[in-house]
């Protein structure tokens, strides 16, 4: 995963590179970024704030900028926040490099779900979970979207429940689970859903009638 980088041109590498996932910026009212660099390799975008020079950072009074942790004391980077006696923090954080973060951050939690998952898997359950900006469906300022992490999770764990593998969570699913009860049959154990227990019972039950007839979205041959 990498940023597009902030020229308000092409995406650079090594978010250009096709097994890169490329993430732009869009700002604290879902809009995007000028400076987020855009194109055909975009697949997703994620909050930053809606400047990133020392002018943009001041002119905006820091409304919408991003806060995050720095260097503890005075050799922190943050001088702005140095005068005010806050030393820890940094809310002059902007550009892709700081939307990158929070979508790398929801690429964890899916692993920590299902860590066995493919990078193409992962950027499957990624862009199909975004929240849809802009142009309808994927366009080259958005990507396929703003990320979602609670959409991702649910996603990824509605896929867990899909037994049969059609993409859909139903009646067949259910089946299986029946077939399994109170076994150690690994293909029908889903729950708990941060990590599997090796039983199953009325967890995984739970856990598949929370997503009962979802439909997930097919990954295609080439695994978008």
């Amino acid at each position: 995963m990498a940023c597009s980088h902030n020229e308000s041109g092409s995406v650079r590498y090594p978010a250009v590179y096709s097994e890169v996932i490329a993430v732009g910026a869009t700002d604290h009212n879902d809009l995007h970024s000028y400076y987020s660099n855009f194109g055909p390799e975009l697949d997703v975008v994620a909050p930053s704030a809606p400047g990133c020079t020392f002018d943009d950072w001041a002119a905006t009074g820091a409304k919408g900028w991003l806060w995050t942790t720095d260097i503890s004391g005075t050799a922190g980077a943050d001088a702005f926040n140095q005068s005010a006696g806050i030393l820890d923090y940094v809310d002059a954080m902007s550009g892709t490099s700081g939307a990158c973060p929070i979508a790398a951050g929801i690429a964890a939690l899916i692993l920590s779900v299902e860590p066995n998952l493919t990078g193409e898997e992962v950027r499957h359950f990624l862009t199909r979970s975004a929240k849809d900006l802009g142009d309808p469906g994927w366009d080259q300022y958005y990507g396929s979207g703003r990320v979602d992490a609670r959409a991702a999770l649910d996603m990824v764990l509605a896929k867990r429940a899909d037994l049969n593998n059609d993409w859909r969570v139903g009646l067949e699913d259910l089946v299986i689970l029946i077939e399994s009860w109170e076994s150690d049959d690994q293909a029908a154990d889903i729950a708990p859903a941060t990590r599997r227990d090796g039983f199953v019972d009325e967890q995984d039950l739970e856990l598949l009638l929370q997503y009962w007839q979802v439909e997930i979205p097919e990954m295609d041959p080439e695994g978008n």
